[in-house]
């Protein structure tokens, strides 16, 4: 899970500039045609075209209905995939429920290989939805997911314990308490770090009903 700026006119200079005495650029030839390499040059890709592009992306995974469309869609932009993408890509294949075999075997192997190299950049919502989507598909003692929960458990209890708690919302603590209590993961520091950081007063006036239950 952006605003337009608006920029105030800047107030004219107190003194008039004095009159330019350079040729108008009216009256300057026409800069001569590419050639070469230089006529097939494309445009570099805006920051908006990029945004545009990684919330198309996000919007396919999660509209994937079965696991071969999601392993489609996840093979195609295999490269292009930030933290976003692989936490909704794990949010979709909870909801493909897909078979035991298919969950641990060679299928979703890529997906584990990717999810392992990025969590270190993810922040507190992908963190707790990650954690929450497998926490859902019961993979708490699975072989194949041993490692993804030891590296989410290191990275959500810096991001809770170090200044960067903010990111993690109060939706975002319940689902990281719900999913290793789910999956019965040994992390006494993270309950501990969830407790205190959901103990202090800005936090506490701020949780839900579902929040404390969970």
């Amino acid at each position: 899970p952006s605003t337009s700026r608006n920029f105030s006119t800047p107030s004219p200079s107190r003194f008039a500039a004095p009159p330019s005495r350079r040729r108008s650029t009216a009256q300057l030839p026409p800069p001569p045609a590419a050639t070469g390499a230089n006529a097939d040059a494309t445009p570099t890709p805006t920051r908006t075209n990029a945004n545009a592009d990684a919330r198309k992306i996000t919007a396919q995974l999660g509209r994937c209905r079965d696991i071969p469309e999601l392993l489609h869609e996840f093979h195609k932009y295999r490269h292009e995939l930030n933290p976003i993408h692989l936490s909704t890509f794990w949010m979709s294949v909870v909801r493909c429920a897909p078979p035991a075999h298919v969950l641990h075997g060679e299928e979703l192997r890529p997906a584990r290989e990717a999810l392992l190299e990025q969590l270190p950049l993810f922040h507190g919502w992908a963190i707790a939805n990650t954690a929450y989507a497998l926490g859902k598909l019961g993979v708490g003692n699975a072989p194949a997911f041993e490692e993804a929960w030891e590296v989410l458990e290191r990275i959500a209890l810096a991001h809770i314990t170090l200044a960067r708690s903010g990111e993690v919302t109060e939706q975002g603590l319940s689902n990281l308490a719900w999913a290793f209590a789910k999956a019965e993961r040994p992390a006494p520091q993270l309950f501990d770090a969830i407790a205190a950081e959901a103990a202090r007063p800005p936090r506490r006036a701020k949780f839900v009903p579902q929040n404390l239950s969970n």
